[in-house]
């Protein structure tokens, strides 16, 4: 039974029939098998039949329609967009919006996994957000990075609990009696895995990966150093909607959770963007004001932008938040 609902052409692409053609082409085929006498008039069970059908293949073909123009980078949005942007090597800057996106793509080479764009979009969905690639192409050492190699900076936070259990790599890494279960062994294989070849890794930390060939490889990258900060948030009631009773401990959460994907090595702390994930995730609030103090200056309070250094990063954890309801 040929009901050709979908038709791909490699001029016009693909484009789909309508639900009174599709029913046709059911029809057609039905009275071809059950001879001209069978009833197919809407009202007939056998009618019914056909149009059931001819619903499934519309919504079928609609959805085929749809997946294939987000395959396509000249009408793909939003998350489609994106996965087209790492098959490039590439990944959305903060705040970027789809046309932007869509233009670095149309420009970019595709040269593959081992460049930096390719290799920092690959660590970030495999590791953590919080990963920071640089590299050093000169004959010198530039920035206290070896001539012809690259650094990957992970968070310091980093730790096994982060590591998806499912993950082939981290299974392949628990299953190697010659490796230890450690977060360097796994953040090395993930590095190799996406390393070119003739340029050095380099860093204050190493772990072990396994190539292709079975045999194990150093790897080096380096642990960026946490700046932990006291965080004071203090916040008025929005009474048209329902504050959660443990809002406490909810803005924690929030907050932690957007700190881990918000900060990488070097990125300034400005404290007011503490209370967007507030207002985005947490119903009832009004107004919010965000102070923070170094740990190892707490009387120092500020809501002013603070300079992180470059091998640094800023680090907030549940138990450096205070959360105050002012009446």
């Amino acid at each position: 039974m040929a009901i050709n609902a979908v038709i791909v052409d490699s001029i016009s692409g693909i484009s789909i029939k309508s639900y009174r053609e599709i029913r046709q082409a059911i029809a057609t085929s039905f009275t071809e098998v059950f001879g001209a006498s069978i009833n197919l008039e809407p009202s007939s069970p056998d009618g019914m039949f056909v149009d059931l059908l001819a619903y499934m293949y519309t919504e079928l073909a609609q959805v085929i329609q749809t997946v294939g123009a987000n395959i396509d980078v000249s009408t793909a949005t939003g998350t489609f967009l994106d996965m087209l942007a790492s098959i490039a090597g590439l990944a959305r800057n903060e705040g970027e919006t789809d046309e932007s996106l869509r233009q670095r793509i149309e420009t970019a080479t595709f040269d593959g996994l081992a460049t930096p764009d390719g290799m920092t979009t690959y660590l970030k969905e495999n590791i953590t957000d919080g990963i920071t690639f640089k590299e050093n192409t000169k004959n010198e050492t530039v920035g206290g990075i070896p001539a012809h190699s690259f650094v990957v900076f992970v968070p310091v936070t980093f730790s096994t609990e982060d590591i998806d259990t499912s993950d082939k790599d981290w299974q392949a890494i628990l299953d190697d009696s010659t490796r230890a279960h450690t977060v360097q062994n796994f953040i090395a294989q993930k590095i190799w895995n996406c390393k070119p070849a003739g340029i050095q890794s380099y860093g204050n930390n190493s772990g072990e990966a396994r190539d292709v060939s079975g045999f194990l490889q150093q790897v080096q990258f380096s642990f960026i150093q946490g700046v932990s900060y006291l965080v004071r948030i203090d916040f008025t009631v929005y009474d048209e909607e329902t504050l959660p009773s443990d809002y406490e401990q909810v803005i924690k959460n929030v907050v932690c959770e957007w700190a881990k994907k918000e900060y990488t090595s070097g990125k300034d702390l400005i404290p007011q963007r503490i209370s967007a994930p507030i207002y985005n995730d947490v119903p009832g609030i009004e107004s919010i004001t965000v102070t923070v103090a170094s740990v190892d200056n707490p009387r120092h309070w500020t809501d002013e932008r603070i300079p992180i250094d470059e091998d640094k990063i800023v680090s907030i954890t549940a138990e450096n938040i205070t959360v105050t309801l002012v009446s």
